[in-house]
């Protein structure tokens, strides 16, 4: 059982998380870059994005089903395990883009069904930071 969170579009997938394939990166956004008076340059970051990869393997056929659904929208929220979260169970929620891929390969046939193997990527609305324009 992976340590990892993660709850796309409100249906929990934690427990197919290969935590070895689990990525999340948070990418500071810097617009602009400008040099001072006394020649120092600032880049000051006006927000970040998040980029989440992570492969879930041995989908259950129904569980496999649900995530290419919650994957099939313009705006989808997921629940996430982020080193930098502030929060006491070590997970972020923020709203992400369509993914380019919805889908997956049939890893398995079993006798309650196919078994699915999925890999995600997905990058994050901006969130801008505190002070930012």
């Amino acid at each position: 059982m992976s340590t990892i969170n993660l709850i796309i579009g409100g249906v929990d997938f934690s427990e197919w998380v290969e935590a070895e394939s689990y990525s999340c990166i948070r990418r500071d956004i810097v617009p602009h870059s400008f040099t001072n008076y006394d020649g120092a340059e600032y880049a000051p970051r006006s927000g970040y994005r998040y980029e989440l990869s992570v492969n879930l393997n041995e989908l259950p056929e129904t569980a496999a089903s649900a995530l290419a659904k919650a994957l099939d929208h313009d705006v989808i929220p997921v629940k996430f395990t982020d080193l930098l979260s502030d929060s006491e169970d070590g997970t972020t929620t923020a709203s992400f883009e369509r993914p380019e891929e919805i889908g997956g390969s049939i890893a398995a046939e079993t006798d309650d069904g196919d078994l699915w193997n999925m890999k995600i990527s997905l990058t994050s609305a901006v969130t801008a930071v505190s002070g930012s324009l």
